[in-house]
């Protein structure tokens, strides 16, 4: 029989096209099944995993403790999938979590600002309250002591993290927040192997992230956060286009992509020269 911890590791095996959509496509679907604790939560860019493991029961008399693996994805729109009725995306790992469950087409994000939606998710602050963005003082440790990750480190949790953190925090290091830490940043996307090949930092991600699951301490539950680039531009593209794994490589080769719906240049034409010029225009191509 195959257990709930292999099945999960699997999850992150990237030599198979139809597990890789589980890194790009967010869903906004919440899941409960009964008897087995099994939650998803999600935002617009956002999927919180919630899994009990039969490793890590606790004595039947006491309160038995999930495991978390939570999956930010950055820069995709909360349609891109199959699940909310898009007619070309393929995201079957996503469908397939959303059809045991209720997917919540409401959720929002209060400020649509890379580090400070990611300071609210750390924190579950608005950003008024916590206050950190771009260009701002770091993340205040009164804060930080009251954010997820510390709250289940102190409740005993084994905690990871994996990929692109964002979040300047007074004080601390990123990796002094939790037990294992492994930045990766999408410059460049395919990163040099010393064996001389190159991966893609979405496949890299997943074999950490197997890693992590494979060497958490028996009886310990646990706490993985993997905070995906992808589809972030990369930004040293002169077209800011995504450079995807080699994977799915032809994966919508057979699909005629209609244009956008405000594709029609006269729009563009019709707006202020400030907004023409803005970093919008820089972003045209994502």
């Amino acid at each position: 029989m195959i257990s709930h911890r292999q099945r999960i590791s699997d999850a992150f095996e990237f030599n198979n096209p139809h597990k890789i959509p589980v890194v790009y496509n967010p869903s906004a679907a919440g899941l409960y099944k009964h008897g087995k604790k099994l939650l998803v939560l999600s935002g617009i860019v956002i999927m919180l995993l919630s899994l009990l493991l039969p490793g890590c029961a606790s004595p039947p008399e006491q309160e038995q403790k999930p495991n978390v693996i939570f999956l930010l994805i950055d820069d995709q729109r909360n349609t891109s999938l199959g699940c909310a009725g898009h007619p070309l995306i393929k995201t079957p790992v996503i469908d397939d979590l959303a059809s045991e469950g209720v997917r919540f087409s409401n959720a929002f994000v209060t400020t649509s600002i890379c580090a400070a939606s990611r300071a609210s998710i750390f924190t579950g602050m608005h950003e008024r309250t916590h206050q950190f963005t771009f260009n701002t003082k770091p993340l205040s440790q009164a804060y930080l002591q009251t954010s997820y990750p510390v709250l289940l480190r102190e409740s005993g949790y084994y905690t990871g993290f994996i990929g692109k953190f964002g979040v300047e925090v007074e004080g601390y290091q990123p990796h002094e927040l939790f037990d294992n830490f492994r930045a990766l940043g999408r410059w460049m996307y395919f990163k040099k192997q010393q064996d001389g090949s190159e991966r893609h930092i979405t496949e890299l991600m997943g074999d950490y992230a197997g890693d992590f699951l494979k060497n958490v301490p028996d009886g310990e539950p646990f706490c993985l956060s993997l905070s995906f680039n992808a589809s972030h531009a990369e930004d040293a593209d002169k077209e800011n286009h995504y450079p995807w794994p080699k994977a799915v490589d032809g994966m919508y080769d057979d699909m005629e992509i209609p244009d956008p719906r405000l594709f029609d240049p006269a729009i563009y034409d019709a707006h202020p020269d400030f907004l023409k010029n803005s970093m919008n225009r820089d972003r045209y191509y994502w």
